[in-house]
C-alpha cells in the first residue's frame, strides 16, 4: 500500500481543510516528517490508520472523541480522505467520526454519525462502512494491529523489548506476538478441568444416591460405603437382593391363588342358600302385595270421605259467587280509571323517549362543540405557525433577493470586465500603432529638415551672412541628401500619427469609462457585502479576492440555490397549513350554530320535563282515587270477577267428578283386595309352608351374610398380598433399573477419571509444571518460535547499521529447570567475541537494536501474512540518539529497505536528518493550535 494523497479537515489539529501529495515523493526512497514536538507529526500516520481501518482509535494513543479539532469552525466538516495505489489500482477511501455539530435548525447541536465510503478503481462506490472494513482487510491481507506492527515502526516500544526483565518482555511479546489468546487456552483447560471434577462429584453423588435407593439387609455406613466405591460389589449385592426379592414374590402368588379358590367355593355356597331366599321372597312379595292392597284400600276410602267433604263446602261457598256477579257493573269505572292510568303512563314513555333522545342530542352536540373547540384551537396554533413560516419565507426570500442582487453585480462586473480588458486590449495596440506612427512622424520630420537645411546651403556664399544663424562663414554647409522628405509626405505622416493618437485617445476614454463603471460596481459589490454581512450572510473567505469575479458568482449560484430550496420548503409548509387554517371560519361558524342548537335545544328538554312531571302528578291523583274504588271490590277489574266466577263454577263441577271418580276407585281397591289374599293362600299350599316367611327369610338372610363375610375377610387379605405383589414387582423393577443405572453411572465415572487425568497433564504441560523437565509454558514457547524468527531477520539490519559489530542472540536456557527461560536477550560483540547483556549498550547502540529488531518483526509478519505488498513504512523518533557515523550506517540501511521499491518516512525533529534528506513533510504549529503542511524540495 503506498499513500498518493492525504486530505484531513478538522481532523486533531488540523482545523482547516489540509492536504498532502504523498505522490510527489515518488514511488521509493526515504522523506522526513518534520517539526516541534506536539506539532502533529504522528497525527498524519493517524489519520492513514483511521482511514483504512476506522475504529475507536487511530494509532492506539488517541481515542476517537480527539479526532474532532477543538479549534475548526463549528460548521466544518470533520473527514479524512486518503487515496491509495495497491498492486498497480486506485483506490479512495473517505471516513468522518461521529461528532457535535450545529443543527441547522432550531439552534442547538446535533450528532453527526460516523461514516465510510469507499471508491474502487472501477468507479464504484461502496458506502456500508462494514464492507469497507471487510474490503480494506482483505485487499491488504492486513489486520490494524497487523497493519500497525509493520508500517510503523515506534522506537519506544522495542526499546522496553531490549531493557525489559524477561517477565515484562513476556508481557510485551504477549501484545506484539498476540500469543494471549494461549492464556485463554489456559483458561479454557482450568475451567474444563473444573467443570470434570464437578462432573465426578456429581457422578459419585449419584452412586451414593443409586446405592441409598435400595433397602439392602446390611445397612452398615461402612458397607454402603463400600458399595459406592466398589462396583462389582455393588453389582453383586444387588443382583443378590433382587434374587431374594423374586422368591418373596413367587411365595406371595401362591398364597393369592389359595385365596382365590376359597372365596370362589363360598360363593358357590351363597348362590345355592340364594335359591331358597327367592322362593320365600316371592310368598313374602305376595302377602305383602295383600297387604298393601288393604293399605289402598283403607287409602281410597279416605279419598272418598275428603271428595264428599270438599264437595260440601264447594256448595256452601257459592253463595258470595251470587254477590260478585250482581256487582260486575261497577267495575266499569274502575277500567275507565285503569285506562286513564295506562295512557298517562303511555304519554309518560313517550316524554321519557323524547327527553332522552333531546339529552342524546344535547350531549351529541356537546362533544361536537369540544371537537370544534379543539380544533379551532389547533387551527389557530398552525395560523401562528403559518404567519412565522411565512415571516421566515420572507427573511429567506429577502436574503434570497440579497444573494440574487450581488449575483446581478457580479455578473454585471464579469461582462464589465471583459468589455475593459478587451477595450484595454484595444487601447494597447492603438498606443503601440501610435508610438510607431509618432515615430515615423519625427524621423520624417528630422529628415524634411536637414533637406530644408541642405536647400538653403546650395545657396551659401561666403562672407555673405546665412539667413538662419548670420554666420558669414560656412565651414560645413548642409548637403540635399538622398533621402530627401517632401512637405506632402510630411504632412502625410503627421496626418497618419494624428489619426493614431485620435483613435488612442478614444480608446483611452473607453478604457477609462469601463474603470470607472468597475470602480462603481466593486464600490456596488462592498455596499451589497456589508448588507449581507449584517443579515449574517457571510459566505466568503475574510481575505477573499474581489477580482475572482467567477468564484464569487458560483458561491452566490450555490446560495441562491439552497435559498431557493429553503423557501420552496417553506412554501410548501405553508401550504400545508392552509389546509388547516382554511377551515377556521367554517369551524367558527359552526361552532356558534352548535351552541345556538344545544341552547335550543336545552329549552325544549325543559319543556319536556315540564309536562313529564304535570302527567306524573295526574297518575298519582288517579291511582289513589282507583286503590279508593278497588278497596270495596275482591278483584281489581271485572275481567277477574268474571274469571273467578267462571272458576268457582268450574271447581264445583270439577269436585262433583272428583266424587264420582273416588268412589269407582274405592269399589276397585275392595275387589283388588280379596283377590291378592286368594293367590297368596294358593302359593303357600303349593310350597306346603306353614311358617313365617319373613321370619325364614332373616334366617337365611343371617347366614348369607356371615358367607358374604368371609368371603370380603378372604378378598381383603388377598387384596393385600396383593399390595404386597405389586410393591414387590415394583421394587424389582426400581432395583433393575438402578442396577442399570448405576452400572451407566459407574462407567460415566471411569471415563471422567480418565478425562480428568488427561486435562490435569494437559494443564501441567501448558504451564510447564512437569517433573525433571524444563519450566516453561506453552505461551513461552510459542514466543520463543517467533523471537528467534525475528532476531534472525533482525540481525540482516544490525550487522549493516553497526558495520558488522553486534549480533543479537537468545540468553542461555536456565540448568536448574526451576524457572521460565528461553526470551532472555544479550548482545554479541563480534569485536571482542563475548556477549553481553542488552542493557549495557549506550543509547545510540540500543536505538540500532531496537530499530533492527523492529524492522525483523515487521519482516517476519509480512513473511507469515504471505503476498502482502508494504511500499510504505513509518519511523517515529529516536535519531537523536546516534551519533553522525551510526546515523549514517541507520540511514543507508534504511535506504537499502527503501529502494526495494518502499516509500520511508522518518518522523523526527533531528537537524541532522533535515540536512540529510531532502523531501521533507514540515509540520508547523500557531499560537491557536492550527497545524499547517508544507512540502520542501517534493
Amino acid at each position: 500500500m503506498r499513500p498518493l494523497r492525504l486530505v484531513m479537515s478538522a481532523f486533531g489539529p488540523y482545523a482547516d481543510l489540509t492536504e498532502i501529495d504523498f505522490s510527489k515523493l515518488g514511488s521509493n526512497g526515504i522523506y522526513l516528517i518534520t517539526g516541534d514536538t506536539g506539532s502533529g507529526k504522528t497525527m498524519i500516520f493517524d489519520a492513514i490508520v483511521y482511514a483504512l481501518y476506522g475504529g475507536d482509535k487511530g494509532s492506539g494513543l488517541r481515542e476517537s472523541k480527539s479526532f474532532r479539532s477543538d479549534s475548526a469552525d463549528p460548521a466544518a466538516e470533520t473527514f479524512v480522505e486518503l487515496t491509495f495505489e495497491y498492486r498497480s489500482q486506485v483506490y479512495t477511501i473517505r471516513r468522518n467520526p461521529a461528532y457535535k455539530r450545529p443543527a441547522k435548525r432550531g439552534g442547538g447541536e446535533t450528532t453527526q454519525p460516523s461514516s465510510a465510503a469507499m471508491t474502487m478503481p472501477d468507479g464504484s462506490l461502496m458506502t456500508q462502512t462494514a464492507d469497507v472494513d471487510r474490503k480494506v482487510t482483505g485487499l491488504l491481507g492486513l489486520s490494524r494491529d497487523q497493519f500497525l506492527q509493520v508500517v510503523m515502526i515506534a522506537q519506544n516500544d522495542f526499546i522496553k523489548v531490549l531493557t525489559a526483565k524477561n517477565e515484562e518482555r513476556e508481557k510485551i511479546f504477549r501484545s506484539i506476538f498476540k500469543t494471549d489468546r494461549y492464556l485463554l487456552l489456559n483458561d479454557r483447560i482450568k475451567k474444563m478441568l473444573s467443570e470434570c471434577s464437578a462432573a465426578g462429584e456429581a457422578l459419585n453423588e449419584k452412586i451414593r444416591s443409586l446405592i441409598g435407593s435400595v433397602q439392602w439387609e446390611n445397612d452398615d455406613p461402612q458397607f454402603i460405603a463400600q458399595l459406592c466405591n466398589d462396583r462389582q460389589t455393588a453389582e453383586d449385592e444387588l443382583r443378590l437382593r433382587i434374587a431374594k426379592e423374586e422368591e418373596s414374590l413367587s411365595d406371595i402368588s401362591q398364597h393369592i391363588a389359595t385365596l382365590e379358590q376359597y372365596i370362589l367355593d363360598k360363593t358357590k355356597d351363597k348362590i345355592n342358600i340364594d335359591k331358597d331366599l327367592f322362593n320365600t321372597a316371592s310368598l313374602a312379595q305376595l302377602e305383602k302385595a295383600a297387604i298393601d292392597l288393604k293399605a289402598q284400600s283403607v287409602q281410597a276410602h279416605d279419598i272418598l270421605a275428603n271428595a264428599e267433604t270438599r264437595y260440601a263446602e264447594l256448595q256452601k261457598k257459592f253463595g258470595e259467587v251470587s254477590i260478585i256477579r250482581s256487582r260486575l257493573s261497577e267495575y266499569d269505572e274502575i277500567d275507565r280509571l285503569q285506562q286513564t292510568i295506562a295512557d298517562a303512563k303511555n304519554k309518560q314513555n313517550q316524554i321519557e323517549r323524547a327527553l332522552a333522545e333531546k339529552n342524546k342530542i344535547r350531549d351529541n352536540l356537546r362533544t361536537e362543540y369540544r371537537t370544534l373547540d379543539e380544533n379551532i384551537k389547533s387551527a389557530e396554533l398552525k395560523r401562528d405557525k403559518k404567519i412565522d413560516a411565512e415571516k421566515d419565507k420572507n427573511e429567506y426570500e429577502k436574503k434570497l433577493a440579497e444573494f440574487q442582487n450581488l449575483q446581478n453585480i457580479v455578473s454585471k462586473m464579469i461582462e464589465t470586465r471583459k468589455t475593459y480588458d478587451k477595450s484595454a486590449d484595444q487601447y494597447n495596440e492603438a498606443e503601440q500603432h501610435y508610438k510607431q506612427r509618432q515615430e515615423i512622424y519625427t524621423e520624417l520630420n528630422m529628415m524634411f529638415i536637414r533637406g530644408q537645411a541642405g536647400i538653403m546651403a546650395k545657396d551659401l556664399i561666403d562672407g555673405k551672412p546665412c539667413p538662419v544663424c548670420g554666420s558669414v562663414t560656412h565651414p560645413n554647409p548642409a548637403v540635399i541628401s538622398g533621402d530627401f522628405v517632401t512637405e506632402k509626405g510630411l504632412e502625410a505622416a503627421k496626418k497618419n500619427a494624428d489619426d493614431a493618437d485620435k483613435i488612442m485617445h478614444n480608446l483611452a476614454q473607453t478604457v477609462s469609462q469601463q474603470h470607472g463603471k468597475l470602480l462603481e460596481l466593486q464600490e456596488s459589490l462592498d455596499k451589497q457585502l456589508q448588507v449581507m454581512q449584517s443579515l449574517g450572510l457571510t459566505f466568503l473567505e475574510n481575505n477573499f479576492d474581489t477580482d475572482d469575479c467567477n468564484a464569487i458568482s458560483e458561491k452566490c449560484l450555490t446560495s441562491v440555490r439552497g435559498l431557493s430550496s429553503e423557501v420552496q420548503r417553506l412554501e410548501s409548509e405553508i401550504a400545508g397549513y392552509d389546509s388547516v387554517v382554511q377551515h377556521l371560519e367554517e369551524w367558527k361558524k359552526r361552532r356558534d350554530e352548535v351552541m345556538e342548537q344545544g341552547n335550543s335545544t336545552k329549552e325544549e328538554i325543559s319543556c319536556l320535563e315540564t309536562e313529564l312531571a304535570e302527567i306524573r302528578s295526574g297518575i298519582t291523583h288517579n291511582g289513589a282515587a282507583l286503590s279508593k274504588l278497588m278497596a270495596d271490590h275482591k278483584f281489581h277489574t271485572k275481567k277477574e270477577a268474571e274469571q273467578y266466577i267462571a272458576l268457582s263454577e268450574q271447581n264445583l263441577k270439577n269436585a262433583e267428578d272428583d266424587l264420582a271418580l273416588a268412589r269407582e276407585k274405592s269399589d276397585n281397591a275392595d275387589k283388588a283386595l280379596v283377590s291378592a289374599q286368594s293367590q297368596a293362600d294358593t302359593y303357600r299350599k303349593q310350597l306346603g309352608f306353614d311358617g313365617d316367611p319373613i321370619e325364614y327369610r332373616r334366617e337365611l338372610q343371617h347366614y348369607i351374610d356371615d358367607i358374604v363375610r368371609q368371603i370380603a375377610d378372604a378378598e381383603s387379605k388377598k387384596s393385600g398380598l396383593d399390595n404386597d405383589k405389586q410393591q414387590s414387582v415394583i421394587r424389582i423393577n426400581e432395583w433393575n433399573k438402578v442396577q442399570t443405572a448405576l452400572g451407566k453411572a459407574f462407567g460415566a465415572q471411569a471415563d471422567n477419571r480418565s478425562k480428568l487425568q488427561l486435562l490435569t497433564s494437559l494443564k501441567n504441560t501448558i504451564n510447564g509444571d512437569i517433573p525433571g523437565r524444563q519450566k516453561i509454558t506453552f505461551e513461552s514457547y510459542i514466543q520463543q518460535k517467533n523471537f528467534r524468527r525475528v532476531l534472525q531477520r533482525a540481525n540482516l539490519r544490525l550487522d549493516q547499521m553497526s558495520n558488522g559489530q553486534y549480533q543479537l542472540i537468545v540468553q542461555s536456557e536456565s540448568s536448574d529447570n526451576k524457572f521460565k527461560s528461553g526470551l532472555g536477550l544479550d548482545i554479541l560483540d563480534h569485536h571482542t567475541g563475548k556477549s553481553r547483556n542488552v542493557t549495557t549498550l549506550s543509547g545510540g547502540e540500543s536505538f540500532k537494536a531496537a530499530l533492527s529488531l523492529a524492522l525483523g518483526l515487521s519482516d517476519e509478519i509480512q513473511s507469515s501474512a504471505g503476498g502482502i505488498q508494504i511500499q510504505s513504512m513509518f519511523v517515529d523518533e529516536g535519531f537523536g540518539t546516534l551519533d553522525p557515523q551510526s546515523l549514517k550506517l541507520s540511514l543507508q540501511a534504511l535506504s537499502g529497505l527503501a529502494n526495494q521499491q518502499c516509500l520511508i518516512g522518518l518522523i523526527s525533529h533531528v537537524e541532522a536528518l533535515q540536512q540529510n534528506i531532502e523531501n521533507q513533510i514540515v509540520v508547523t504549529k500557531d499560537n491557536s493550535g492550527r497545524s499547517k503542511v508544507e512540502m520542501h524540495n517534493a
